[in-house]
């Protein structure tokens, strides 16, 4: 049987991560691209800014997302190589 993975369906990550604070968020739940008030992509940590780097390119548009998926890919990527300046970006992330 095969099991398809619905990003929306994972548990909502202000709930997930309680112990983040909402600044440690690439979408705290008071962004004005957030539109369900939910805080998404943890970056309290180098791995969780890869894992968004990752997830933002697989993943497509999240339904609680208000823009493009071009706004939402350089928003993570703006914000990650901010927070995290030796994490390499390749030119296909871009």
């Amino acid at each position: 049987m095969k099991t398809i993975l619905n990003f929306d369906s994972f548990v909502n990550e202000s709930k997930k991560y309680k112990n983040v604070d909402n600044s440690d968020f690439i979408f705290p739940s008071d962004s004005k691209f957030v539109t369900d008030g939910n805080s998404h992509y943890p970056i309290d940590s180098i791995e969780r800014g890869r894992n968004s780097l990752a997830r933002s390119n697989q993943n497509g548009k999240p339904k609680w997302f208000n823009g493009t998926l071009d706004e939402f890919k350089k928003i993570v990527i703006d914000k990650v190589h901010t927070k995290y300046p030796d994490i390499e970006i390749s030119a296909l992330k871009k």
